[in-house]
């Protein structure tokens, strides 16, 4: 009977070896090219604002949430005060989404002038342009001129992107005092309370502009006036319709 030949002792060793080895070094290199994501403790600093709801799920989404936004003194307040419906919008003057959607605001003031008032809030971007342009708003206000000024942001955007040297020239063209209005561009302070009203949105959920709250409803993007049929192929209502239902 034939007996099948045992490799030697040291040959096991020598493989065993070998294997250990390489996968020692396989998930060595696994370790080095495995993308690698820093975590900060806290957890705001990992959260990118969204600035841009572009997305045909942003666009067409609206949410009932448990804290709603009240129209305060600090807002920029179109409409009479005792109006029977609010809107408010947080909209981020250097985009072109906020430019896109104040062309629907201007017809819902001109269909519902009696019975809606409109809110305006600032939603900025550390960092951005954003910055500049609520703060500047806020300057040509100082001066009664705050509503002028933010038309003519808004009919750059819609356009082309905003630069840093629109804001003098639009200061210019509204008769604003150059020196003043730079050093009120220039204040930290004001700066400051900016970004504190921008930041506190995020309790109502609002992550990014332009963001609407009609009555107990808020709604993310530039939403058109009229109904229409999203990319899920789900019927949207416009802001037509949505303004209609709250009235009755």
């Amino acid at each position: 009977m034939n007996v099948m030949e045992r490799p030697p002792k040291e040959n096991k060793n020598i493989w065993w070896f070998v294997g250990a080895l390489a996968l020692v070094i396989i998930l060595v290199v696994l370790w080095i090219v495995w993308p690698h994501q820093s975590v900060s403790k806290n957890q705001e600093e990992n959260q990118a604002p969204v600035t841009e709801n572009n997305s045909a799920a942003a666009t067409s989404a609206s949410f009932t949430n448990s804290v709603m936004p009240e129209i305060s003194e600090a807002d920029h307040l179109w409409g009479d005060k005792n109006a029977k419906l609010g809107l408010i919008v947080y909209e981020d003057l250097s985009k072109s989404f906020s430019g896109t959607l104040d062309q629907s605001l201007e017809q819902l003031k001109k269909d519902y002038s009696s019975s809606l008032k409109i809110a305006y809030r600032p939603f900025i971007v550390n960092g951005s342009i954003s910055v500049q342009a609520a703060q500047a708003v806020e300057c040509a206000f100082v001066k009664e001129k705050g509503w002028e000024f933010r038309q003519d942001l808004i009919e750059i955007v819609k356009s082309r992107s905003l630069l840093e040297e629109d804001f003098v020239l639009i200061a210019n063209k509204l008769g604003l005092d150059e020196k003043e209005f730079s050093t009120c561009l220039a204040d930290q302070q004001k700066a400051l309370d900016l970004a504190n009203r921008s930041k506190d949105a995020a309790k109502y959920g609002v992550i990014g502009a332009p963001t609407l709250f009609i009555g107990d409803e808020m709604i993310n993007g530039a939403r058109p006036l009229n109904d229409f049929v999203d990319s899920a192929n789900d019927k949207i209502e416009g802001l037509n319709t949505i303004i209609q239902r709250k009235l009755q």
